[in-house]
């Protein structure tokens, strides 16, 4: 593989997982752009007598596990990056979510070509519910994501690819399924 080649397909990889809109549920009953609402504010802080800070939060327990889970993808992501092993990323997200193939596919293809990637670490920051479609198994939130310089390096240590690291704001569709709220769609906003 020429490494001119290789760095359009990192560069692919890296647009998937920071900007394609493209994952959706393989089926959904509602079409989560067209009946995502806006939500009120998510939650506030105010000092309690003692000092120690208490959250006001309009959130559900439920919207509040799926802005965990938005979290857990990041971290399972990052995790399969360092150990270049998805088995556990293949977990967080629904089937027929492309980036997140494409993010799964791109690490699986480093190991197997003997490179590794070193640093390239996303950092989801600023998670909140924006959207609640009439469809209870969707969620609209958003977020911050930023990720450091993503090189990947072949046996013998050297720079073939890799990416200069990005942040910026992104949306995400979680979609709940039976094994809870799974990553189904995220992309610029």
């Amino acid at each position: 593989m020429s490494d001119r080649f290789a760095q359009r397909v990192w560069l692919f990889f890296v647009s998937a997982v920071l900007v394609l809109p493209a994952c959706e549920p393989s089926s959904p009953p509602a079409s989560p752009s067209s009946a995502l609402p806006a939500t009120a504010p998510i939650a506030t802080s105010s000092p309690t007598p003692g000092g120690e800070a208490t959250t006001t939060s309009t959130l559900s327990t439920d919207e509040q596990v799926a802005i965990k889970a938005v979290e857990r993808f990041y971290e399972a992501l990052n995790k399969a990056m360092v150990s270049q092993s998805t088995k556990e990323f293949r977990t967080i997200y629904m089937p027929g979510c492309e980036a997140c193939e494409q993010a799964a596919s791109k690490i699986d293809a480093t190991a197997r070509a003997g490179r590794h990637i070193e640093g390239g670490q996303f950092a989801v920051t600023g998670v909140r519910v924006t959207g609640h479609p009439t469809n209870t198994r969707l969620l609209k939130l958003e977020g911050t994501v930023t990720s450091t310089p993503i090189p990947i390096l072949d046996s013998s240590g050297r720079v073939i690819e890799g990416d200069p690291g990005d942040s910026g704001p992104k949306f995400f569709i979680l979609f709940r399924s039976e094994n809870g709220w799974q990553m189904s769609g995220m992309g610029d906003i």
